[in-house]
């Protein structure tokens, strides 16, 4: 996923750690936010080092989502991005104890898995079982962008946050991917509309919903959209492989991958990569026309 979305997921889950931690100070928890939006960013710290990896010019596309994206590298960098602030915050605010430490090492810990989980949604797909698997997995099921999102929960973050410029950077993104959504031809009609509608819905739940019925919404919302296009590629891969072996009955189809259009779950681009199968030919004995 893109990082304004793991950002964003980390803001949510920040606000909801604490919450339900009842923890009302500001700066533990503006420490929460920012150590849960960098937790859900750490592992593309590898873009710093897979733009000079080779082979060039696709060394890029290669290592990135590589070593930083496993369980392996990702959860001991999240220990230490939370004991660097831990640290921070513990000489700046008094009466700290470990309440308030959970909270940093739980929202930097779960940030990293769910960076994980998000870019799983994508077909680019991650391996977080290296180096014991090498094996990939994909979700195929998430534009790499996806506004749904954006809609959702930029209302809600931007209420919650403190500071005046970040609100407005946030309602600067938001307007600016409704207007991109708007003038791209792959964004259908239907779609830019319901964005709109979705992005009322949300300011409206940001004016008149308490505070446990915003995050209820939040991520109740944010977890449809998941769902929705998770079935939706479930049902583009079936139907997609139908019209492959209808089509090319003597193709072996080795594997499919898919994407959606942004804020459209009925609409899918995919790949198909399979192996020519040789056809036996056909023996014909005895009279004219046996089978054999």
């Amino acid at each position: 996923m893109d990082n304004i979305t793991h950002s964003l997921a980390g803001m949510l889950v920040a606000e909801a750690a604490c919450q339900w931690r009842g923890e009302s100070r500001q700066r533990v928890r503006a420490t929460a936010y920012l150590v849960s939006a960098l937790a859900n960013n750490l592992p593309d710290l590898d873009i710093v080092y897979s733009w000079a990896m080779g082979p060039q010019p696709l060394g890029n596309l290669l290592h990135h989502r590589g070593h930083t994206h496993t369980l392996l590298l990702a959860l001991p960098g999240a220990w230490f991005l939370a004991s660097l602030f831990w640290q921070w915050l513990s000489k700046r605010e008094a009466g700290l104890g470990m309440p308030q430490k959970q909270l940093i090492f739980g929202v930097s810990l779960l940030g990293v898995l769910m960076h994980l989980l998000m870019d799983f949604g994508n077909n680019y797909g991650v391996h977080p079982f290296w180096p014991l698997s090498a094996r990939w997995f994909y979700g195929d099921s998430i534009f790499i962008i996806e506004p749904t999102w954006w809609a959702i929960a930029i209302p809600l973050v931007a209420a919650w946050l403190e500071r005046r410029w970040l609100k407005v950077v946030l309602w600067s993104l938001l307007v600016a991917v409704l207007l991109v959504c708007w003038f791209v031809p792959f964004v259908l009609p239907a779609s830019r509309f319901a964005l709109l509608a979705l992005t009322a819905v949300s300011f409206a739940v940001v004016r008149a919903g308490s505070q446990r019925q915003r995050l209820a919404y939040a991520f109740g919302g944010c977890l449809a959209v998941a769902a929705l296009f998770a079935s939706s590629s479930a049902l583009a891969r079936a139907e997609l492989r139908r019209a492959t072996i209808s089509a090319f009955p003597a193709l072996d189809v080795h594997d499919v991958a898919l994407t959606p259009m942004p804020a459209n779950p009925t609409c899918w681009e995919g790949l198909v990569a399979g192996e020519q199968v040789r056809r036996a030919p056909r023996i014909f004995s005895g009279n004219h026309g046996d089978l054999a």
